[in-house]
Formats: structure tokens, sequence, C-alpha cells
């Protein structure tokens, strides 16, 4: 196989092997070792944030049909069964996991790079509907961006204005003085 021309982003998908939870990520590695399934990804996250390399993260991996896989990595997140919830231990790992692609590959991680399998033409042709709730793209853009603001409590809030407002009352009294 040739290397990935170009990565546009991360496609995401779920297991969804019918497995118990503790024997599905062995499973998927199985699965996706077995040359007859004929698909792959290039990383498997378990539900307690483990990862496993699959496919060489510069060749395509075989996990959403078509050219596609030739233009973006694929994820598989270990849920057993549709509507499974993905652990925050999972949401961790894959949002360190894609600043670490984004920084390595050179595309932006925001609703355009992450897409869900369901939400790609080969995805929509062929009806799959992973990973779709309870994972969110949302939610991972929380984890992969947190709020590096403080947080403040309200009484905090109404004195850091007070102060904002005296500081702005200051500048303007030394700018009608000329002093600024």
């Amino acid at each position: 196989p040739m290397p990935r021309p170009v990565t546009y982003g991360i496609i995401l998908h779920g297991t969804r092997g019918g497995a118990s939870p503790d024997v599905e990520f062995q499973a998927t590695l199985g699965w996706f070792a077995n040359p007859a399934s004929q698909v792959s990804a290039h990383i498997v996250i378990d539900l307690d944030g483990t990862m496993a390399e699959c496919v060489d993260l510069d060749y395509p991996a075989y996990h959403a049909g078509g050219a596609i896989n030739n233009r973006y990595l694929g994820v598989e997140l270990v849920q057993p069964r549709k509507g499974d919830d993905i652990t925050e231990s999972q949401y961790r790992a894959l949002a360190g996991w894609c600043r670490e692609m984004s920084a390595r590959y050179g595309f932006a991680l925001d609703a355009t790079t992450l897409l869900e399998h369901k939400d790609t033409a080969q995805g929509q042709a062929s009806g799959k509907s992973d990973i779709g709730e309870p994972f969110s793209v949302g939610r991972l853009l929380q984890e992969i961006y947190p709020s590096e603001e403080p947080m403040l409590s309200p009484d905090e809030q109404a004195a850091l204005a007070e102060h904002l407002a005296f500081i702005e009352g200051c500048l303007s009294v030394l700018h009608e003085l000329h002093i600024l």
C-alpha cells in the first residue's frame, strides 16, 4: 500500500461488535488482525482509555470505504452496542490523540474535521449509525480545548466587575486631565 497522500481529519467509529464490555476491545483487535475481515482502523480505544494502534498512521486503514480512507485517519471507540456510553477515559484518550494527529498532519480540530462515520457519504449510503448518541463531537471538542478561564464564584465576578469599573473611571479621569 501507498502512504496516505494527505490527511484532512479523523473519522470516528463505534466498534459495536456485541461482545461484553470486558472482551470487546480484544475481539475488535482480533477482527482487525484477520485479513478476511477487510476492515481496520488506525487505533482502537478501550473503555478505560487504553489505545492500540492497528495500522501505521501514515498509511490508509480500511474503515470508511473508498477514497475517504486515503484522506482520513480512522478511530474505533469500544462501544459494544448502539447507544452504549462513551466513557470519560475514552474522551480524554481520544482528545489527546486528536491533538497529536492535528500537530503531526496539520489539520484543524473542529466539527468539519472530526466526522462520525454516519455523517460521511459512504456511511450514509450504507446506513451506518456510528458513532451516534450518546457520543458528542461537541463534548470531544470541550475535552480537546478545555476552558482556560478560571471559574469565578458570583461574588468574585461582582468584585472583579467593581474593580474594573473603578479602573476604567480612573483612566477616564487621567485622559480628561491629559495625563494619559
